[in-house]
C-alpha cells in the first residue's frame, strides 16, 4: 500500500512540474535536451561572450562581462587552422566546419547525450573533454567556435601558408630551384635559415630531414600539422624523432641527428612519411637501370619507385656520373629538399621521362 502511495505521489509530482523540468527528465534521444540547452545555456553564453568582447574592444568592460569571457571566448580559425583542447575544455562550433581528433581520454558530446569518437564536428553541439582528454581541431576552411577561456590562438593555431613573393635574397628569378623553394615556403612546408636567407645548397642535417618527414605525414593523416619542438629540455628535434619512430617513419635511432643526411637515407625517410598508393607510377623504370643503384640495395626500392613516380629524376651527366645517376652516399641540399617535398605532395609537379 504505501508502495502504490509513493509512486501515486511521484507521478502528481511530474504532472504537475514544469514543463523545463520534464525536457529535462527525458531520454538521450529526447530533442527538448537540445532545445533546453540551446535557450538556457547555449545561447545565452554565446551572447554574453559576444558582449564581453564587444565591451573589451571599446574599453567598457564591466565586471560582469569579464566573468563572461573568462568561460568561453569566440575563436576564428583560418582554413588550415588548428587548436588544441585540454581536459575540462569544451567547444562548440557556430559556422563552418571543423575536424575532431581524440588524442586520449573521453570526449563527450554534450547535447546528444554521448560520447564521441570524433570525426566532423556538428553545429550547435556542445563537446566537453573529460579526464585527461586532449582533442585537435582543425578547420579545413575558416569556423567560428566557441571555445573555453585559456585556449590561445597565437600558442595554439596552425600558421597559415605565407602567400607574396619569395622573400629570401638568395633564392633568384633563373635560378632553377627558385620556384620550388618559393612553392615549398608559401605551403608552409619550408623556412628560411633566417627572414631574408633560405641557404639553398646548404646539406640537410638528419634532423632537419626528420623533422620534415614527420610533419608531411602528420599533415597528409590528419589535416593539420601539430607538431613542435621539444619543451622538456631535449634537443629541439627530439619530438619530431618520437613521432617518427612511432609511426615507422624512422626504422631506428640515427646514430647521430647534427650530421648532414646522405641521398639514400633521405629517400628511405621521406618513403615512409606518405603511404605507398601515393607514389603511382608515370615512368617506367627498368630494374638495374639507375646507374649506381643495383636492385639488391637495401634502397632500391625507395629509389626505383620515386624515380617511377616522377619524384626523382637523378643528376645529368657530368662531373664523373651517369646521367640519371643518384649518387646515393652524397648529401642533399636544401634547394633539392624543397623541390622534392613539392612533387611529393603535387603530383602535377612529377616529372616525365624516360630512361634508355
Amino acid at each position: 500500500m504505501k508502495r502504490r502511495i509513493a509512486a501515486l505521489l511521484l507521478c502528481a509530482v511530474l504532472l504537475c512540474a514544469p514543463e523545463r523540468a520534464l525536457a529535462a527528465a527525458g531520454g538521450a534521444d529526447d530533442p527538448l535536451i537540445s532545445l533546453s540547452y540551446i535557450e538556457d545555456t547555449f545561447l545565452p553564453g554565446v551572447r554574453e561572450s559576444l558582449r564581453a568582447r564587444a565591451e573589451a574592444r571599446t574599453g567598457a568592460r564591466t565586471p560582469a562581462a569579464a566573468a563572461a569571457g573568462r568561460r568561453m571566448r569566440i575563436a576564428e580559425l583560418p582554413g588550415n587552422g588548428s587548436l588544441t583542447l585540454t581536459p575540462g575544455q569544451q567547444l562548440v562550433l557556430l559556422s563552418g566546419a571543423v575536424r575532431l581528433e581524440v588524442k586520449s581520454g573521453t570526449l563527450l558530446n554534450v547535447t546528444a547525450g554521448r560520447t564521441s569518437v570524433g570525426g566532423d564536428a556538428r553545429v550547435g553541439n556542445r563537446y566537453v573533454l573529460c579526464g585527461d582528454c586532449t582533442v585537435t581541431v582543425t578547420a579545413p576552411e575558416k569556423a567560428l567556435l566557441s571555445v573555453s577561456a585559456g585556449v590561445s590562438d597565437a600558442a595554439a593555431v596552425t600558421p597559415l601558408p605565407q602567400t607574396g613573393a619569395c622573400p629570401f635574397t638568395d633564392v633568384r628569378e633563373g635560378d632553377w630551384f627558385y620556384a620550388d623553394v618559393t612553392s615549398a615556403w608559401q605551403r608552409g612546408f619550408v623556412n628560411g635559415m633566417t627572414a631574408t636567407s633560405y641557404a639553398p645548397q646548404e646539406s640537410l642535417t638528419v634532423a632537419q630531414a626528420v623533422k620534415l618527414a614527420a610533419c608531411m605525414h602528420q599533415d597528409y593523416h590528419s589535416g593539420a600539422v601539430t607538431l613542435g619542438n621539444s619543451a622538456d629540455g631535449r634537443p629541439w628535434y627530439m619530438s619530431y624523432a618520437d613521432y617518427a619512430l612511432k609511426n615507422g617513419i624512422l626504422e631506428r635511432q640515427p646514430e647521430s641527428y647534427d650530421v648532414p643526411i646522405s641521398r639514400g637515407e633521405f629517400v628511405k625517410l621521406f618513403y615512409n612519411a606518405l603511404p605507398e598508393k601515393e607514389y603511382a607510377r608515370i615512368n617506367l623504370i627498368m630494374d638495374g637501370s639507375i646507374p649506381d643503384v643495383a636492385t639488391d640495395s637495401p634502397i632500391a626500392r625507395q629509389v626505383y619507385t620515386f624515380y617511377a613516380a616522377g619524384i626523382l629524376t637523378g643528376f645529368p651527366a657530368g662531373d664523373g656520373l651517369q646521367e640519371h645517376a643518384f649518387a646515393p652516399d652524397s648529401t642533399v641540399t636544401r634547394a633539392e629538399v624543397a623541390t622534392i617535398m613539392n612533387r611529393m605532395v603535387d603530383p602535377s609537379a612529377r616529372k616525365r621521362f624516360t630512361m634508355d
